[in-house]
Formats: structure tokens, C-alpha cells, sequence
């Protein structure tokens, strides 16, 4: 496009960042925001939206606020972008005083996007009771009908602050089937204190909604091991044997070393 004479306009580069932050190119991103600047394009909210979600996907939180807190004028997306940024990167209580921020402007309403980075970031810190008015406020305060993914982050919540059965409970009282990424992550709550009941209770329904995940198995094997039960430990590996359940492949990683003058290092592990 370039070579053709053709100027990128706004939509193009809301195409090229988010492409950006879909592949961790954080250096192609930093040469498209230096393209931008002094074009006059940065000033339009949606491009500097696209700023943010490329630097904060690709862990620049720092460049990601820099263009936030530089805006003359932000939208309901400018501000989920960069609460779930901060949420995402472990800087909970930012994105906890961002929401704050964001709920004095009364011409901004919080959507279902904004609570999933809240309660993301409630799970970071281990604030348990203020998760639970968040969850509650998104109703009753918001009438926003939460998703399975704001219960995921409910279960995710309590199990790592060890409350397993209420985050059973909660489970059991989501208005819609639990999917296996949520039964997982209460799994992965059960191994890490050591609740054997509930863990064999979540394995029955991850088997019938993906018998064959490996790392399920893996997870009630090492369940039954820290609880001192070998036998049926060793029963779950065997039943891997058996079932013909197969290992996933080992993850690719992409390292840039030496962007300008070397190319992409790909390790494997």
C-alpha cells in the first residue's frame, strides 16, 4: 500500500495495530505509532484506542497509559482497554483505581467488557468480598447479565483464595452450562488445596465434555498424589495408557533478539 502512494487512513491503522497486538509485534507497532504522530491521526479515538490494546496485549503498560493519559477524548472502549491492560498484567489495583476514574464521568456507562477487567483483576489481588460487589453491582446496578466468562472469573476469584466449595456453588448456580475452560480452572483450584472430593467431581464433567484433554488427567493424578493416594494415581496415568489420550505437542515460542539487524529466534518447550 505504501509503495503504491496510498496514505493509510484511520480504519487501516485500527487493521495493522490489531494485527500487531494479535502477533506480539511490538516493534512493527512502534513503527506504525511513529508513523501516526504529527499526522494528526492519533487524535482519533479509535486509533488511539488500538494503541493501547497493541502496547498492553504486548506488555508495554507503561507506553499503553502514556497514550491513554494523553487523550483529548476517550470512549467506553478507551477505558476497558486499558483496565483490562493493567487487570491482565497483574497491576490490579490501577485498573481498580481506573474504574473508579471512569465511573465519576456519568456520561460513561460500564459494559460487560469493563466487569471482565474488574473482576480479572479483583482475582490478581485476592479481593474477594469487593469481587463479590462487583459482581453483584453489574446487575444490579448496571443491568448487565453476566457471561460465562464473568463467572469464570468468579471461580477463578474464590478458588484461588481457597473458597472451592462457594466457587462450586457458584457453579452450580450459573444460568447456563459450564464449559470445560471453567470446570478446568476449578479443577486446577481443587489440586491447589487439595480438595480430592470436589476434584473428583469436576473430573466426571470434564469427561463428558472433553474426554480426552490430557492435562485433565494430569491434574486429578497430582490431586491424588499430593493427598497421599498413589494408587489411584497411578490409576489416572494408566487410564491415559488405556484411553489412548495423546499429549499435546510442546509450544512454540517466538523470541525477537535482534529485530533490526537479526532474525525471529524460535524455541521450542
Amino acid at each position: 500500500m505504501q509503495r503504491s502512494g496510498l496514505k493509510p487512513d484511520d480504519a487501516t491503522l485500527v487493521i495493522v495495530l490489531s494485527a500487531c497486538a494479535n502477533l506480539g509485534a511490538l516493534d512493527f507497532g512502534r513503527w506504525v505509532h511513529s508513523h501516526i504522530d504529527g499526522t494528526g491521526l492519533e487524535q482519533i479515538v479509535s486509533v488511539s484506542n488500538s494503541l493501547i490494546d497493541m502496547y498492553a496485549k504486548c506488555g508495554e503498560i507503561d507506553r499503553a497509559f502514556r497514550v491513554f493519559d494523553g487523550m483529548s477524548e476517550r470512549n467506553v472502549v478507551s477505558w476497558n482497554a486499558m483496565i483490562l491492560g493493567f487487570a491482565v498484567h497483574g497491576y490490579a489495583d490501577n485498573a481498580l483505581e481506573l474504574f473508579s476514574r471512569m465511573r465519576e464521568w456519568k456520561s460513561l456507562v460500564p459494559n460487560d467488557v469493563t466487569f471482565l477487567g474488574v473482576l480479572c483483576a479483583c482475582s490478581h489481588r485476592g479481593l474477594v468480598q469487593e469481587g463479590r460487589q462487583y459482581f453483584d453491582s453489574m446487575r444490579l446496578d448496571y443491568n448487565i447479565r453476566p457471561t460465562i466468562k464473568h463467572y469464570g472469573c468468579m471461580v477463578d476469584l474464590l478458588g484461588r483464595a481457597g473458597l472451592v466449595e462457594d466457587a462450586y456453588e457458584l457453579i452450580r448456580s450459573m444460568p447456563m452450562e459450564c464449559n470445560a475452560i471453567v470446570w478446568r480452572t476449578f479443577l486446577g483450584a481443587c489440586r491447589n488445596h487439595g480438595n480430592v472430593r470436589l476434584g473428583e467431581q469436576v473430573r466426571r464433567h470434564l469427561l463428558e465434555l472433553e474426554p480426552n484433554h490430557s492435562g485433565d488427567y494430569v491434574l486429578l493424578s497430582n490431586i491424588y498424589a499430593s493427598a497421599g493416594r498413589w494408587n489411584d494415581a497411578i490409576e489416572v496415568r494408566e487410564a491415559i495408557r488405556r484411553r489412548g489420550v495423546e499429549k499435546p505437542e510442546p509450544g512454540n515460542s517466538l523470541i525477537d533478539v535482534h529485530p533490526a539487524t537479526g532474525p525471529y529466534l524460535q524455541m521450542n518447550g
